[in-house]
């Protein structure tokens, strides 16, 4: 819940400071029904963009899995890493495109 909450406030404030309307914004958020959706609008401005290239830092791509997949299977490894991945996540989300 929290990847989504700040991929939602990241997206928002670049889409809208860029001059996209407030309809097409929330449209195309409301478009993006998985969490790796939306984390793409935040960091590609685009709900189908590849973030393979960008997942591949650090721990993302489990921080994602954490948030994803997991939610419905249960977590793999150490529980208490995967609440430090996401944390960390959330941190490098605020950053905006986080490289």
């Amino acid at each position: 819940m929290a990847v989504e909450a700040r991929s939602r406030d990241v997206y928002y404030a670049r889409a809208l400071a860029g001059g996209t309307g407030r309809h097409d914004v929330e449209r195309a958020w409301s478009a993006a029904l998985r969490t790796r959706s939306k984390v793409a609008l935040a960091v590609l401005d685009d709900a189908d963009g590849d973030l393979n290239r960008w997942q591949s830092v650090g721990s993302r791509r489990w921080a994602l899995d954490v948030c994803g997949s997991s939610t419905h299977r249960g977590v793999t490894g150490d529980p208490h890493r995967a609440v430090d991945v996401v944390v960390q996540l959330v941190r490098e989300l605020g950053g905006g495109h986080g490289g």
